[in-house]
């Protein structure tokens, strides 16, 4: 019935392995939230709740993928994002490098750099915003 030659692809979420990078460009909409790990997994919550972490999704262009997918971090690349934001970067004409260097939550670094030639063009943005975005929020059960 499942073809075991067939490979789980990249899905909705991007999922850096220690030494793997992205290329894309961010669009639309930032959510902010705040979650905690409950029973092994994350669950929203409110600022004030105990054990809350700052978290931030945005859709981001996979240039390799020619896709959205949801980029999901914490402040310490959301505070890159408005580092790069603040020095004059427009971020959804920008093409930036995320990569992740390390293996456990203990060890990980996430890495945001501006291309050389950072300017999304006209035609790639043409190209890119005929994509549909992906919601950041999951619709009501």
């Amino acid at each position: 019935m499942f073809d075991e030659n067939i490979e789980k692809g990249p899905g909705e979420f991007v999922h850096l392995k220690d030494g793997d990078a992205v290329i894309g460009v961010v669009q639309g909409d930032v959510k902010v939230f705040w979650s905690r790990w409950v029973d092994k997994k994350t669950e929203e919550c409110s600022k004030e709740d105990e054990g809350a972490r700052m978290r931030f999704k945005v859709n981001i262009f996979n240039k390799e993928l020619g896709r959205f997918q949801l980029l999901e971090q914490g402040p310490g690349l959301y505070g890159d994002f408005k580092d790069l934001q603040a020095t004059g970067y427009d971020m959804q004409r920008t093409w930036v490098r995320l990569s992740r260097k390390g293996s456990t939550k203990n060890d990980t670094e996430y890495t945001l750099l501006t291309l050389p030639e950072h300017k999304v063009t006209d035609a790639e943005l043409e190209m890119i915003q005929s994509h549909e975005l992906l919601p950041l929020t999951k619709p009501e059960e």
